[in-house]
């Protein structure tokens, strides 16, 4: 890459900190080449706040490619009526400017996204995103997704990583005599599609077999069509009574790692609507954890028949009876844990993310 050209990553730089967003930090700040930031976080809450900041995004388009040559355009894809709109202008004005445009899509379903716009925007986005070059999905499983793009763009799987500073984790796995011991996470932001509650319902279940099984539960709340992040505070709280649950917050680095390595087993029994290939997952496995997550879009596919379990979505009982298998197998278990480790660890590095990545721009960059 000449060294006047750069590349613009245009995503969501944290804070807040989100799978997406942590992705597309560790895509930015390992990327060595000239290069140029817009950080569009749009989440909020309040539906002017976010108008707000998609405008003064669109503004930052027009300035940025009025003054530099932008050879690259690296999106992470929005999946919002108005975030996606977003992309959509950035996305023509790349291509009036003769830039190339990687799409990187951190959720399940584009296609289907596509399809639920209103009659009067289809066209205009799938016109759009014809002019994108590469997609990038998270999984071998998602490439159907692209299947109208096929003709015009490249599609290039990256799938996730684990946070970097569990490179060197050493992770003993011992077998456990009793379920005293036992250590229970939830890692995500606490949204009622996330499946929390559900979570929280088959705990209070299991505790009547299992009372002295832990629940350690970490994370910011977050708002979905079912309920705000407030409503999800307010539902929350009362669960803390229980002495035997434990919230711990938003954690990161080193109290991430300490939270993770702690836990033996980790459940996620998402029904969220982009649900796709949480970094949370791929964490707990290089932790030591064996994994339970519901049959809800590529979730099975990630944990595998080595990985833990997979449950049905929205059902207290499935959730409690798998929790209740690991704890009645302790060796068993002890082998899910040491398989995750040696998993997540040969397939699921940052370096392999990053080159990956830097291979897809570059060779995008050539044409």
């Amino acid at each position: 890459m000449q060294n006047n050209k750069y590349i613009l990553f245009a995503g969501p730089y944290p804070p807040p900190i989100h799978g997406q967003s942590y992705a597309f930090k560790m895509a930015y700040d390992h990327f060595k080449e000239p290069k140029i930031l817009i950080s569009q976080n749009l989440e909020s809450s309040n539906k002017l706040v976010r108008t707000a900041r998609a405008l003064r995004s669109i503004i930052n388009y027009f300035l940025i490619f009025n003054k530099y040559d932008i050879s690259v355009v690296y999106l992470t894809g929005s999946r919002s009526v108005l975030g996606s709109l977003k992309d959509v202008i950035l996305i023509r004005l790349a291509k009036f400017k003769n830039a190339r445009i990687i799409n990187h899509i951190h959720a399940a379903h584009f296609n289907k996204f596509l399809e639920s716009l209103p009659s009067y925007l289809k066209k205009l986005y799938y016109t759009s995103y014809k002019k994108v070059d590469v997609f990038v999905p998270l999984l071998l499983e998602m490439v159907h997704e692209y299947k109208e793009f096929e003709k015009s763009a490249r599609i290039e799987v990256v799938e996730n990583f684990y946070d970097p500073g569990m490179n060197l984790l050493q992770v003993p796995i011992k077998s456990h005599q009793s379920s005293d011991s036992i250590v229970i996470s939830y890692f995500s932001n606490l949204i009622f599609s996330k499946g929390i509650f559900d979570l929280l319902d088959a705990f209070l279940l299991l505790q009547k077999k299992f009372p002295a099984v832990l629940l350690q539960i970490a994370g910011n709340y977050g708002s979905d069509s079912f309920m705000s992040a407030e409503e999800v505070k307010l539902k929350f709280q009362p669960y803390l009574e229980n002495k035997s649950i434990e919230y711990c917050g938003v954690l990161q680095r080193d109290a991430k790692i300490k939270f993770l390595t702690r836990s033996h087993i980790f459940i996620l029994p998402s029904f969220y609507t982009s649900e796709a290939f949480p970094i949370s997952i791929l964490e707990a496995m290089r932790c030591g954890n064996a994994i339970i997550v519901s049959d809800h879009h590529y979730l099975p596919g990630i944990v595998g028949k080595e990985g833990g379990s997979i449950v049905e979505a929205r059902n207290i009982n499935a959730i409690s009876d798998s929790i209740e298998t690991m704890l009645e197998h302790p060796e068993e278990l002890k082998t899910i844990r040491s398989h995750n480790v040696k998993f997540a660890s040969s397939h699921y590095s940052l370096d392999k993310y990053i080159n990956k990545l830097y291979s897809i721009i570059q060779h995008t960059s050539k044409f």
